[in-house]
């Protein structure tokens, strides 16, 4: 089933690729419905038409609403304002049939395609897609090299100190009791939510001096921590982000 979304307008934006999360997590944070209906998290919103031809030659989304990296994507197609094709896919053999694999080689969601440009990996997604719609809803990427090389700085930081800390505990704390029926490894808990508090001791001292972590605006660098957030809200690790009052602002 291919579902069409006509994306909304955004008029103002809050802030390793976890595929192992299933739909079930759905149990959890509602069904898809719901999710659709707490978009207003990522953005206030008001949608407009768009002509049929202009949905035939929409950008496709393959991907798994209850991942991360899909949901990474999916937030800033939104925040740009982007139509898109959005094809449901689960965790399954599908991904590795032939014609997936042509997109992802790795068989994991999500994958991109826009006309003959086909892409993989999330964030390689969401910096195509924020360069090429640069006139569009929020401007997430600088234009200006010198106003972008702190967002390159910090996206880095997101994806290769933040983010592996971060997967491990939402394997924990969401992944292992509500999708595997397992309990939580309180160690591997506990080690994690130091580790990120340690990283967060160094976006707090950021955030000190600088209203979101690449500058002055929300950009791609706040919304790739989106996914992550939403999952650890309700769980232990929040408190790691409320003691530090710039992160829980």
């Amino acid at each position: 089933m291919v579902e069409k979304i006509i994306a909304p307008t955004s008029e103002a934006a809050v802030t390793r690729d976890q595929d192992m999360i299933l739909q079930e997590e759905g149990n959890r944070i509602g069904e898809e419905e719901d999710y659709h209906s707490k978009r207003d998290d990522f953005a206030s919103c008001r949608f407009t038409k768009i002509h049929i031809q202009q949905i035939a030659m929409a950008p496709k989304l393959y991907g798994n609403i209850y991942s991360i990296a899909t949901l990474r994507v999916v937030a800033t197609l939104h925040e740009k304002c982007v139509e898109f094709e959005y094809v449901p896919m689960g965790f399954g053999p599908e991904l590795k049939k032939e014609a997936y694999l042509s997109l992802n080689p790795f068989d994991q969601v999500p994958a991109y395609v826009n006309g003959d440009l086909k892409l993989f990996e999330s964030r390689a997604m969401t910096k195509h897609i924020a360069f090429e719609h640069h006139r569009k809803g929020t401007e997430l990427l600088y234009h200006d090299l010198k106003k972008m090389a702190p967002v390159s700085v910090w996206m880095e930081v997101e994806a290769h100190q933040y983010d592996p800390v971060a997967t491990k505990l939402v394997f924990e704390q969401a992944v292992k009791p509500f999708i595997m029926k397992m309990k939580p490894d309180s160690a591997v808990v506990e080690e994690n939510q130091k580790k990120l508090g340690q990283i967060l001791d160094v976006y707090e001292a950021r955030l000190s001096k600088s209203k979101y972590l690449g500058g002055d605006e929300f950009t791609l660098v706040d919304l790739h921590h989106l996914p992550t957030l939403q999952y650890l809200q309700g769980k232990s690790t929040k408190e790691v982000f409320e003691a530090r009052p710039h992160m829980s602002a």
